[in-house]
């Protein structure tokens, strides 16, 4: 698989992880995770946790949003109530 070949199947994807990526290009685990770390080490990929990445800045069509990040890293996730009302400058301090 080339990097094109990824850009063109996942580039509407914020974050992916290699089980995907290895249906989409009906290559074995370990081809992809060699080729997954090379590009890894060109600056194209970042990765977020073992197995799941997401594309570098400069080939990502979206912003990647760290409340999707962390929902999809750690599932089921949620956010606090307090949280919420601090994200939208409802909450003050005591």
């Amino acid at each position: 698989m080339t990097f094109d070949v990824l850009l063109e199947q996942l580039g509407e994807f914020s974050v992916f992880d290699i089980s995907t990526v290895s249906q989409i290009s009906d290559e074995p685990k370990q081809n992809v995770r060699v080729q997954l770390h090379r590009w890894i080490k060109s600056g194209r990929l970042l990765p977020l946790r073992r197995g799941m990445y997401t594309l570098a800045d400069r080939y990502r069509h979206q912003v990647l949003s760290p409340l999707f990040v962390a929902n999809e890293i750690y599932r089921p996730s949620y956010l606090s109530g307090l949280w919420s009302l601090s994200f939208l400058g409802l909450s003050r301090r005591w």
